[in-house]
């Protein structure tokens, strides 16, 4: 399978909330990697492709959270849990994101994923 990917993803298992809607209360996940443009969650709840999530993603070394807004692009069932899926986020326009993605991604570039 050819890796259509920009950038490089890197090991990342942070927390990350996330919401559907400003109504609905912060869910919690854990990153599974992320690159400057976007990242992989570990959800319960399907969520379907092409759906805009707002994010609260704690990066190390931070005390603040980074907030971005992503867009679901691919979601697939979890192999270790029947009950959870694995979604693929893009990176919706949000410039402190990926300012902060890039630092973090390039201080860790030795970590890289293929």
């Amino acid at each position: 399978m050819e890796n259509k990917r920009k950038h490089p993803r890197s090991s990342f298992s942070e927390p990350v909330g996330y919401q559907r809607r400003e109504d609905l209360p912060l869910e919690g996940s854990v990153a599974g990697d992320i690159s400057q443009t976007g990242l992989k969650l570990s959800v319960n709840e399907f969520i379907p492709l092409n759906t805009i999530l707002e994010l609260q993603i704690q990066l190390p070394g931070q005390v603040q959270l980074v907030p971005a807004h992503a867009k679901v692009v691919w979601v697939r069932e979890a192999s270790h849990r029947e009950d959870a899926w694995e979604i693929g986020l893009q990176l919706v326009s949000s410039e402190n994101f990926s300012l902060a993605i890039r630092e973090y991604v390039n201080r860790n570039r030795f970590e890289s994923l293929s």
